[in-house]
């Protein structure tokens, strides 16, 4: 187990997660450091009563992005996306508006903005993009292009891209 046992291996976990512990592994034997992390920011602003603003944060070992929606036209699904990273960073990171949130504040009940949104304040990043969707109720891995930047600025700071692993098939036990 590396990384102060951040990443472990576990039969409940899938291949995505042993993708990680590997991208973890490699990290920690190439750098002999684990600055390896995310924070999950959720802003509530609420709209209508008291105005309170309040953020949760959680800490997480890596970003999961999605692909945006699949454009279907008479049936058939267009040709196959590219998205740079920045962009599904922005997708990721769209605001919602609840209705009837209470506030943590005062507890009165209002309309409110959400906005989440990642904070990087570690040396190493590591984006898992879920490439699977469902459609017509099945689940179906997409086949979307990504065009990764090689340096990306996340919160003022330029991060360069190391490596690119895609994980496939099943986990062996």
């Amino acid at each position: 187990i590396k990384c102060g046992n951040r990443y472990a291996w576990k039969r409940t976990h899938k291949g995505q997660h042993d993708a990680a512990e590997l991208v973890a592994d490699l990290l920690w034997n190439r750098r002999n450091t684990c600055n390896v992390g995310v924070k999950r920011v959720r802003k509530l602003r609420m709209l209508e009563t008291c105005l309170h603003v309040w953020e949760t944060v959680h800490e997480e070992h890596m970003a999961v992005l999605q692909f945006p929606p699949e454009t279907v036209a008479h049936g058939q699904i267009e040709d196959v996306p590219t998205h740079s990273m920045k962009q599904l960073l922005e997708l990721n990171e769209e605001e919602e508006t609840i209705q009837d949130v209470n506030c943590q504040r005062c507890q009165k009940s209002s309309l409110a903005k959400s906005t989440s949104f990642f904070r990087y304040n570690e040396t190493v990043v590591i984006f898992r993009i879920n490439r699977y969707t469902v459609i017509r109720g099945q689940q179906k891995k997409r086949r979307d292009v990504i065009d990764p930047d090689v340096v990306l600025r996340l919160d003022d700071t330029e991060y360069m891209l190391v490596a690119v692993v895609e994980a496939s098939g099943k986990t062996i036990e």
